[in-house]
């Protein structure tokens, strides 16, 4: 193997290991915005006056503040409200404050439809948000993985001999030390050949 060709694939093998990088980032800050608005539709379903701060926790921070959403989540409870006049309730009264209707507290308060749908919405939302953070983390490990063993066998197919010199004596790989390029000046010397042509 030439230094032009080893620099060839493993240069060739960083690109694409840096797009895969790229790509998982991308998908992974989508799936983060989507479970961020999910967590945030879910929490105004269940009445949670704090939907913005945990959507911007959890869109920023990640992980740690999802679990602790859901670890602190409670259930739906639907506020109460007069049958008769829509008023809302500060607690079970037998009479509105409002209308003075009468109010039967053994009939439980029906919850607004739109607030059933948040929730459902919140839901899907984080199902997708989570399958695409799972996707890019795979994607990254997998994209990681494929990198080292392409790096390494790109290494271990250096002749122990040393380099098969393609450049002439401007080269700085000329001067090898157990097969190895001299990686002090290799930099300046692929700019002035590559990078820096007329």
């Amino acid at each position: 193997m030439t230094e032009m060709q080893f620099f060839q694939e493993f240069f060739g093998s960083m690109m694409v290991f840096m797009i895969v990088i790229l790509i998982a980032a991308a998908i992974e800050i989508a799936g983060r915005v989507l479970f961020a608005v999910g967590v945030y539709k879910d929490a105004q379903g269940n009445y949670n006056n704090n939907a913005m701060m945990w959507a911007l926790l959890i869109g920023f921070l990640g992980l740690i503040p999802a679990i602790i959403y859901f670890c602190v989540r409670k259930p739906a409870m639907p506020p109460l409200q007069c049958p008769h006049c829509r008023g809302q309730l500060q607690g079970a009264f037998p009479t509105c404050p409002y209308c003075k209707g009468t109010i039967d507290l053994t009939i439980p308060p029906q919850e607004n439809p739109s607030f059933i749908e948040l929730r459902a919405k919140g839901k899907k939302l984080m199902i997708w948000g989570g399958i695409l953070v799972i996707v890019s983390t795979v994607l990254a490990i997998v994209g990681t993985i494929i990198y080292m063993a392409a790096a390494f066998n790109t290494v271990s197919r250096i002749p122990s001999s040393g380099w098969e010199f393609s450049y002439g004596d401007d080269s700085p790989f000329g001067d090898n030390y157990g097969g190895f390029p001299r990686f002090d000046s290799a930099f300046s010397y692929i700019q002035s050949k590559f990078f820096l042509k007329a």
